[in-house]
């Protein structure tokens, strides 16, 4: 198996995605199985060629020729997840930061998944155009692909405090609680969390 990490060139993305990864793995190398643990991105991966078999805190990807491209979005887990790869995969994965996301889509996120793994094709260009990315050779041409694709797309995200609250809880010099904040931004704990649940898919 070979991953390549890249960070976005763009300085406008950069806001926005943590980093990419490019996933290939071959029939002749033995199956590879890793963890993910929970974390605090969107992550979302765009595969060509294959099938994704769920099981509780678990997936496996397996080569199937012919398959039509899958882009699966996950937002919220709580336990780490077991990733088996068999066969020929193709794969390309997005971390969004928190409400990176948000940014390029016209709804809120937990629209897009309200399940373990949620099949996510937000535009109708969507597809298509990462299938065309995922079969470029020239690693150069597809990261250029990649940032043009998201920066067409960038429509910005404004919310009355929520990046606000975000940014003091990633703040480490400051340990608020809940409350805090709720007071801070002249809310509700409850209406904090709903907030958090809509467009972070978690929980403050």
């Amino acid at each position: 198996m070979e991953i390549k990490f890249f960070k976005p060139k763009s300085e406008i993305l950069q806001q926005y995605i943590e980093g990419y990864y490019f996933l290939t793995n071959t029939k002749s190398e033995s199956s590879i199985e890793y963890f993910t643990f929970p974390n605090n991105y969107s992550i979302l991966s765009i595969i060509e060629n294959a099938d994704i078999l769920y099981s509780e805190n678990a997936a496996i990807v397996k080569e199937n020729q012919g398959q039509p491209i899958l882009s699966d979005l996950i937002c919220h887990y709580q336990k780490p997840i077991k990733l088996k790869y068999e066969g020929n995969i193709n794969e390309l994965t997005f971390y969004f930061k928190p409400l990176g996301l948000n940014a390029f889509i016209d709804k809120s996120l937990c629209q897009f998944s309200n399940k373990f793994f949620a099949r996510f094709e937000p535009f109708d260009d969507y597809l298509e155009s990462f299938r065309k990315i995922l079969r470029e050779v020239d690693t150069e041409i597809k990261i250029e692909l990649i940032e043009n694709y998201w920066l067409s797309k960038l429509k910005g995200f404004q919310h009355p405090f929520l990046v606000d609250v975000v940014n003091d809880l990633k703040d480490l010099e400051n340990d608020y609680s809940i409350t805090d904040l709720a007071k801070k931004y002249n809310t509700s704990r409850q209406n904090l969390t709903k907030h958090f649940e809509s467009n972070l898919c978690k929980s403050p």
